[in-house]
């Protein structure tokens, strides 16, 4: 009966992504046949199997890159982000403006209004709490310093904000969420933490194509120049602000607005 195992394979794909289960690889077989078969049409399904293939990707697992493609160009059209897709960001050139993000992935009931209150870290801050940690934050915080944004959700109660951080730039932020509550809307911290800049936990993380100064774009540069003055490296420093300046004169004389 297929239409019986259709919706026997949406309800598992829903289970997958949404409520994060275990599945059998096989079901992502099936899904990928009936990808092949151009009858994956339901997006929960599409969205586990882009999944279950980034997070293999880097188990030697053999991805079909035309399908992944297909899959993240639909998802962008929507303004849909989720942060697996850095896992394909090889795969996937359209992916390649998010490759140095920071992602906070916040889950809930679907529907719900959730907020994140955020702002850059600065001396005011005393100490910093390891990202991700579930804790309530410090009283003596100004909470008239954060910014608020809403964050969109992406499906069914996944909601995701997206950041671009600089080596040494922290975020400190919290979430809430609005609950209703003896007849009125409530607004409650649900969760804290600390984004850091993705060269903060490893100061040595300068891989040795970028000790060449053979950076692959602008940001990459200004993010390893920060990173070698961090570590009073000036000889690098300076080669990389040169490469930055003949980069940046480079795509401003090439690439015209039309």
């Amino acid at each position: 009966d297929r239409e019986l195992v259709d919706k026997v394979l949406a309800d598992m794909s829903y289970e997958y992504f949404v409520c994060e289960a275990i599945l059998c690889p096989g079901v992502f077989d099936m899904l990928y046949q009936k990808y092949v078969r151009k009858e994956l049409t339901d997006k929960v399904c599409r969205l586990a199997l882009l999944k279950f293939w980034s997070e293999n990707i880097q188990k030697g697992m053999e991805v079909p890159e035309d399908a992944a493609r297909e899959f993240i160009q639909e998802l962008l059209n929507d303004e849909v982000y989720f942060p697996f897709y850095t896992c394909l960001v090889d795969m996937v050139p359209e992916l390649h403006y998010i490759k140095n993000s920071v992602f906070v992935e916040y889950r809930t009931q679907p529907n719900s209004q959730v907020y994140m209150h955020f702002a850059f870290d600065d001396a005011s801050f005393g100490d910093s709490r390891t990202g991700g940690e579930e804790s309530q934050p410090e009283q003596s915080i100004d909470y008239e310093c954060y910014e608020i944004r809403e964050m969109k959700e992406m499906y069914e109660g996944i909601h995701v904000s997206m950041f671009q951080l600089f080596h040494g730039e922290t975020i400190q932020y919290y979430i809430t969420e609005s609950f209703f509550e003896n007849g009125e809307v409530q607004e409650r911290v649900t969760q804290s933490g600390t984004l850091a800049g993705r060269s903060e936990a490893d100061p040595g993380s300068l891989a040795p194509e970028r000790q060449q100064y053979n950076t692959e774009d602008r940001f990459d540069i200004l993010n390893d120049i920060l990173l070698s003055i961090s570590l009073h490296d000036e000889a690098t420093a300076q080669q990389l602000t040169e490469d930055y300046i003949y980069q940046d004169f480079c795509v401003r004389e090439l690439f015209k607005v039309l």
